[in-house]
């Protein structure tokens, strides 16, 4: 079924994975898989593959200790 997998594709590298949660950094954001029995189940070529009952998917970007407006 449709909730089963998420391929994240251009991860530099997993920041978590557990059970109800999996985290990539890809392309400048930080990408959170929510859900129940996660499983990583890949990292080859700059993929990374989740698997097991996903709830849900969030996205947002990462931003840069010391960067432009830090104080």
């Amino acid at each position: 079924s449709g909730d089963s997998e998420v391929l994240i594709e251009n991860c530099r590298r997993i920041v978590e994975c557990g059970e109800i949660k999996c985290s990539a950094e890809a392309g400048g954001f930080l990408i959170d898989v929510w859900g129940a029995d996660l499983t990583m189940t890949s990292f080859a070529n700059g993929n990374a593959g989740v698997t097991g009952k996903i709830q849900s998917v969030s996205v947002s970007r990462r931003s840069r200790i010391g960067g432009k407006g830090a104080e």
